[in-house]
């Protein structure tokens, strides 16, 4: 018997790209949304084995898996909002890139019987698929074999699966590799754009290079999705806090070439200990060869 799969927020680029995933594997796939116009527009994109629900709720019905990908914004409130129409049995997993009250949420959900995980996709809606890409799997409930179903559902998939204990250790890591990192870019973007920035790259070296091309594909994105990622998470203010002060710290050490050179000297002994640290000056040779 084919698996019916309803995707939440089908219309995104996240969903469409789950959608995408689960039809090119055999499975039915449902779009849901809040307009049935777009949705029934997405499932005529797709073509064979994808259909349209008027809305989130009718999607879920009769479906095998529910994957959530609706905004940070609405996640919760869509796992609540299902909760009378999914099956029993059912598998509902979400792909937010912010954990905040997801968990709580899954868990009310399953005291109606559904079987729920919690999972984020580390990568957009440009990858080609899962193949060399990291996702997380967060466990919500005591079910090692729904564990073990969505970790073999992406690792067959050539994915690197990694299995964290909780949302709030998911916030904590990704507040640095994402919130910290657009938030970053997006200020060094906003210095540049009060510059002539075609001057700048006539004198650019590979270093400005490089951050020009990650910080303009951070600027290609979805404003609202960035400030939910940086807004959304409260492991992210005391990070920014954090940042404040050693901006003040380095800032304040540009009067002390011996402080200077310490703390430079500290983070480079720190970050030493990632085995990666010897090949890193190569590697980024070969990204902006790569890139030129």
């Amino acid at each position: 018997m084919v698996e019916r799969v309803a995707i939440l927020g089908g219309t995104g680029k996240m969903g469409k790209w789950f959608a995408r995933f689960f039809r090119d594997r055999g499975y039915e796939v449902v779009i849901g949304g809040r307009s049935p116009v777009r949705n029934k527009a997405v499932a005529r994109e797709m073509g064979y084995g994808v259909e349209a629900a008027a809305s989130n709720i009718q999607a879920t019905i009769g479906a095998d898996i529910v994957v959530v990908s609706t905004t940070l914004e609405t996640t919760v409130e869509t796992i609540r909002m299902i909760r009378g129409s999914v099956k029993k049995g059912a598998i509902v997993f979400d792909v937010a890139s912010v954990k905040a009250g997801i968990p709580a949420a899954l868990r009310e959900l399953s005291t109606t019987g559904v079987r729920v995980i919690s999972t984020h996709p580390m990568f957009g809606p440009g990858a080609d698929s899962f193949q060399g890409r990291k996702v997380v799997v967060i466990p919500v409930t005591d079910d090692e074999a729904l564990t073990k179903w969505a970790v073999d559902l992406f690792r067959r998939e050539g994915a690197e699966v990694h299995v964290v204990a909780s949302g709030q250790e998911h916030d904590r890591i990704v507040a640095i590799t994402l919130s910290l990192t657009h938030f970053l870019n997006i200020v060094l973007a906003r210095i540049l754009a009060d510059r002539d920035i075609l001057m700048i790259k006539e004198l650019a070296g590979t270093t400005f290079s490089m951050q020009l091309t990650l910080l303009e594909a951070v600027l290609s994105e979805d404003p609202s999705l960035y400030y939910e990622i940086e807004n959304m998470n409260p492991e992210f203010r005391p990070l920014l806090t954090e940042l404040i002060s050693k901006a003040q710290e380095t800032a304040a050490s540009l009067n002390d070439k011996e402080a200077f050179v310490k703390d430079f000297l500290d983070a480079r002994q720190s970050l030493s200990r990632d085995p990666a640290y010897q090949s890193a000056y190569e590697k980024f040779y070969r990204a902006v060869e790569a890139t030129a």
